[in-house]
């Protein structure tokens, strides 16, 4: 009898975990329809970047928790707009998520507040050349562009898409780089210390690069 009901609250908490692949909505053509995944660039912390692989990095949401998780390092890290870097981390999110009648992604009950921005002062720099995924709820960048996040399995294909992407990485501790370039369905790459493996839908790394694991659409950043 308690076999059958752990199974029962195991198969229920599965059920409540809806996976969630969040893209870009944005009047500016130039970023509308982006996908977006997330880059190890801290321990624990991969922060979010916009691109144009055929899916996002997927997301689970548990409705319960209001939470966005993923397990895709390894362990788990939390969708997090605590600090003003979007990010995956291990040390949570003091917010709650929800998604409205349009499928928007909502931060306590606001879809306000995201944008894609450049040169942020990120760790490893990839936002000089890609738009990294920001939160503000005030003073944002004037150069920034204002974005809304939207669940792309409930919304209707963007009006606009990006053709072709790319986004340079180093390869290993030194700072020689190779440029990962993805166009709308295909990726290519370049470099000894990286290894390309694909999943449903987009492009992964399959070997940490500098000792550290990318996230699964690395090669579709902007």
């Amino acid at each position: 009898m308690f076999s059958k009901f752990t199974l029962l609250l195991t198969a229920a908490s599965m059920v409540a975990a809806e996976t969630k692949y969040l893209v870009v909505q944005s009047d500016d053509k130039s970023v509308d329809g982006s996908t977006l995944g997330f880059i190890h660039e801290g321990a624990g912390i991969n922060y979010g970047f916009a691109g144009s692989a055929e899916k996002s990095e997927p997301l689970d949401y548990d409705e319960k928790t209001q939470l966005l998780t993923t397990t895709a390092t390894g362990i788990t890290q939390v969708f997090s707009v605590d600090s003003k870097y979007v990010a995956t981390t291990v040390a949570g999110s003091t917010k709650k998520f929800s998604f409205d009648d349009e499928s928007k992604l909502l931060v306590d009950g606001s879809s306000a507040g995201f944008y894609l921005c450049k040169n942020t002062g990120d760790p490893y720099n990839y936002s000089q050349s890609s738009y990294e995924l920001m939160y503000y709820t005030s003073d944002s960048p004037s150069d920034c562009i204002t974005i809304t996040l939207v669940d792309s399995q409930k919304t209707i294909e963007p009006i606009y898409s990006n053709s072709s992407i790319s986004v340079t990485v180093p390869t290993s501790s030194t700072t020689v780089p190779t440029t990962l370039t993805q166009s709308s369905t295909t990726s290519t790459a370049s470099s000894q210390g990286a290894s390309i493996s694909s999943y449903t839908g987009g492009a992964a790394i399959g070997a940490p690069i500098a000792g550290a694991a990318l996230f699964g659409i690395v090669a579709a950043l902007v």
